[in-house]
């Protein structure tokens, strides 16, 4: 367990966190290059803020150069102001404006808000790019009154999502086409247009978010059905099992000269979170 105010998984300095933030929520969170990642370096980070119950995925992108130096500023401003995410994200521009102003990452944040008379909490979602969160409700009687889906996901902003959502690709289409990597949305020096929303997350509830490493191998329903009577560390576990063994595939895919289909290698960040 870590007591830390703060903590950033890089992969190397910090490859993996469980702790109990202060408002009682239950985190686990890992992070690594990945299998078979030619860069050798780590360009995802994994932010922690169990003081303030604010989480973050970012994912530097390795096509413009400096991926790992965005993400890792971008962490560390939203570590220092984890409740002004706006003043964090102008700062880390900044930052990424002086040492490379190509680089660029895709961000997802979630912030929880304080337990209201019914134990429920105010989750707000701060998204640019491609970083993925999953809401796997705990179906209880509140529920069923709302009508309130089971799964709650968040919108892939990348070529190949607005393509499927326009009704040009299929959904198995969308699966194998290789231009999924083309973000539509990021944070550069010169760009930030925040998406995201508001949701309601209650007791037994439990809050996935993940880069594309594990995105790119294991879809939305491969991890959902990870997670049935799992607990959070052991579904951490299965998913870098899964996502690892397609890693493997890939490499290998690659080395006969093979297009891999369905199959990447790269990084990886993932945070849980088990709402109490």
């Amino acid at each position: 367990m870590l007591e830390h105010r703060r903590i950033v998984l890089d992969g190397v300095t910090v490859s993996s966190a469980e702790c109990v933030a202060d408002s009682g929520l239950f985190v686990a969170a890992q992070c690594d290059e990945g299998v078979g990642y030619r860069k050798k370096r780590n360009e995802d980070r994994a932010l922690i803020c169990p003081a303030d119950d604010v989480f973050a995925v970012i994912d530097g992108m390795g096509g413009r150069g400096d991926g790992d130096s965005a993400a890792q500023a971008i962490a560390e401003e939203i570590g220092e102001t984890p409740k002004d995410i706006c003043a964090a994200i102008a700062r880390a521009r900044e930052r990424i404006a002086d040492f490379a102003p190509g680089a660029a990452a895709c961000i997802m944040v979630s912030s929880f808000g304080p337990k209201n008379e019914y134990g429920e909490r105010e989750l707000t979602t701060v998204q640019a790019g491609d970083v993925k969160q999953l809401i796997i409700h705990r179906r209880h009687f509140m529920d069923v009154l709302r009508r309130r889906k089971r799964i709650e996901e968040s919108a892939d902003e990348n070529l190949v999502d607005q393509l499927r959502q326009a009704g040009i690709l299929s959904a198995r289409e969308a699966a194998k086409d290789p231009r999924r990597n083309q973000v539509t949305n990021f944070v550069s020096a010169e760009r930030y247009e925040p998406t995201g929303g508001k949701s309601v997350v209650g007791p037994g509830d439990r809050v996935l978010l993940y880069s594309d490493g594990i995105g790119n191998n294991q879809t939305s329903k491969q991890v959902i059905a990870l997670n049935v009577r799992q607990s959070l560390s052991e579904l951490l576990s299965a998913v870098w099992k899964a996502s690892g063994e397609q890693m493997r595939k890939a490499q290998e895919l690659e080395q006969r000269g093979m297009d891999p289909v369905g199959c990447q290698c790269d990084n990886r960040a993932f945070i849980g979170i088990d709402v109490t």
